[in-house]
This record gives structure tokens, C-alpha cells and sequence, in this order.
């Protein structure tokens, strides 16, 4: 049984709730990413109840996810007990905030993750920019709802990445750090 189908109770708690997850749609692409581009160090921009959070970490690289809601974050570690994830780090904090740390620490990662307020996405870029090294990959979410266009408009004009849309729900937005 792959974690989508693992996962399909607690996608179908999330919508009766009305927590917002990638579904299982979306979740499939992520998995087709994973398996392209092999991240042994993720980040995640907000991880809700840990559905996204688990098909990320599905493959066997570690993650961080960040995450404002501290409610949500006590209710995605139990579901990543219950589910046997012990590769996943979590933090309480605004994401744009934490990577601020993360960039003047020297951290780095493989791949990340955005899905968190679509308002916040713009001042990530640049913190995400100092997180990936070359070939790091910056996946996002939700790249075609309204709130998302000043961002898609910027990366798709950015030559330090190279963009692709995945046309699925409302989009993910695939971004490969060339320089």
C-alpha cells in the first residue's frame, strides 16, 4: 500500500473539517517529483495536519516543516507516530521568519516545499533562493489562484530558476535553481 492510500482517511477527515491538504491528486505529483529529483533534505512551508508533510518524507529524506498553527502541529505529530515517521522535524514558527534563521545558520536543502499563505510567497523567494544550492528544487503550491500570481509572474522572469507548471487542482510550480 503507497501513503496515498495510507493516507486516504485522514484526506478525508481534513475536507470534512475543512483543513486544507494537497489531496491525493497533488500528492501523486509530489510523489512523481520525490522520485525525480531524490531530496535527502526537504522543507516544508506549512503542514496543516501532516498530510503533505508524510507523502514528503515517504521516500526516506528528512524533513522540516514549519507551520504557525501550533493546534494543527500537535495533531500532525501524532499522525506522524501513528503513521512510523520518525525522519520529520517540526517547528513552530512563521516560515518566512525561520528560513531567515535557517539562511544565516548556512543551512541547505534539497527541495522545498511552499505551501503556506500565498500572500507570504514573494518575500520567500529569496529566503528559498539562499536554502537550495544548484540543481535544489523549489516546489509551490496553489501557483495558479489569484493570490499566487505577482509570485508565478516574478519566477517564470527569474533566470535563476528553471519553471515548469504541474496542471493539477489549482497548479504546483516546479523550480529547479540553475545559478
Amino acid at each position: 500500500m503507497n501513503i496515498i492510500e495510507k493516507l486516504k482517511d485522514i484526506e478525508a477527515d481534513a475536507k470534512i473539517r475543512w483543513i486544507p491538504v494537497i489531496g491525493s491528486s497533488k500528492a501523486q505529483v509530489v510523489l512523481d517529483i520525490l522520485s525525480k529529483y531524490k531530496p535527502k533534505r526537504i522543507l516544508e512551508l506549512g503542514c496543516a495536519i501532516g498530510y503533505s508533510t508524510m507523502v514528503l518524507g515517504s521516500l526516506g529524506g528528512s524533513v522540516v516543516t514549519v507551520d504557525t498553527n501550533g493546534k494543527e502541529i500537535i495533531e500532525a505529530k501524532e499522525n506522524f507516530s501513528k503513521f512510523g515517521f520518525s525522519n520529520i522535524k517540526t517547528i513552530h514558527g512563521h516560515g518566512n521568519e525561520v528560513m531567515k534563521e535557517m539562511v544565516s545558520t548556512g543551512e541547505k536543502f534539497d527541495l522545498i516545499f511552499m505551501d503556506f499563505e500565498k500572500r507570504y510567497y514573494v518575500a520567500a523567494l529569496e529566503l528559498c533562493y539562499g536554502l537550495l544550492g544548484i540543481g535544489g528544487v523549489l516546489v509551490t503550491d496553489n501557483i495558479n489562484h489569484p493570490k499566487s500570481a505577482l509570485f508565478k509572474e516574478m519566477m517564470l522572469k527569474d533566470s535563476r530558476f528553471e519553471s515548469s507548471l504541474e496542471d493539477v487542482g489549482d497548479g504546483i510550480f516546479v523550480s529547479v535553481k540553475v545559478s
